[in-house]
């Protein structure tokens, strides 16, 4: 066609692909989104290297790797992780899905911050604690040892399970110190010091109760964990932003011990919290 030709006139070669399933079509449309943003006349080795090389990849692969261990694990161990290894495998697959998803995180902030520790007269130098970022980790917990315990017709029902953490959540927080000296609170003023800490879970287990009341309106599932055998809790804090005048050492030990009185106070038994089961709060039940 002649560089003359007008621009209404030209006409664009268009190209039909059949796929004769939807699964195939899935795959062309991956495949086709994805050679879409390399450059002309590259190849399908270009294709490899681009991806492998980019965040979300390595993400993924990260996250599949954990996966894999994890599910590795129960299908080699004992006979009560056998049983829920494909639980473990559907679940985990569809979080390494969405774990990356910006929304997933902005739920994981929002429920935290319901359950944020808050000051209290034994820990009165450091204030508030404010979440301000999270990594959901590259994993969630690995579930074992399940037993229905009771299911009732009225729809009571009660199920028991361990769970084993180990997916590396990492919290940002905020808070400020308040630091002073009694010798010299006639001559100065309190001295507050924000301070920036990273917490992360390096390992999590319990045995959870998980509970559905008896009330055919309810949406929700109620969880508490039990206190026989010992909740396990290994945390990591490190400072972002410090001051010289604070040990962090005395912070490291105020956050941890917030930390776990968040925890007896909110999910501990006879302490339950809640996920809805249906992504409409405002609609109860199913009829």
């Amino acid at each position: 066609m002649s560089a003359g030709t007008p621009l209404a006139q030209q006409q664009q070669q268009e190209l039909f692909i059949y796929a004769p399933t939807g699964s195939d079509k899935e795959d062309w449309f991956f495949m086709l989104r994805r050679s879409s943003k390399l450059p002309a006349f590259a190849d399908s080795g270009a294709l490899s290297a681009f991806y492998q090389e980019a965040d979300p990849m390595r993400a993924y692969t990260e996250a599949m790797d954990k996966l894999i261990q994890n599910t590795s694990t129960g299908l080699g161990a004992s006979p009560e992780h056998q049983a829920t290894a494909w639980l473990n495998a559907l679940v985990g697959r569809v979080f390494v899905a969405v774990h990356s998803n910006p929304y997933i995180k902005d739920w994981f902030i929002h429920r935290l911050t319901r359950r944020a520790p808050q000051q209290t007269e034994t820990s009165s130098f450091l204030g508030d604690i404010v979440i301000q970022d999270l990594n959901v980790g590259n994993s969630l917990p690995v579930l074992s040892n399940p037993k229905l315990v009771n299911i009732s017709v009225e729809g009571d029902m009660n199920i028991e399970m361990d769970i084993d953490y180990t997916g590396g959540v990492r919290i940002e927080a905020a808070t400020v110190a308040t630091l002073s000296v009694p010798a010299w609170d006639a001559y100065m003023k309190p001295i507050t010091v924000p301070i920036v800490v990273a917490v992360k879970i390096k390992r999590f287990s319990a045995r959870v109760l998980l509970k559905v009341k008896p009330f055919w309106e309810t949406n929700r599932i109620w969880f508490g964990f039990y206190r026989k055998p010992e909740l396990k809790l290994e945390l990591e804090v490190e400072p972002i932003i410090s001051n010289k005048l604070i040990k962090i050492q005395m912070v490291n030990q105020v956050i941890e011990r917030r930390i776990k009185e968040a925890l007896e106070e909110s999910f501990m038994l006879p302490n339950m919290d809640d996920l809805s089961f249906t992504p409409f709060e405002d609609i109860i039940g199913t009829f």
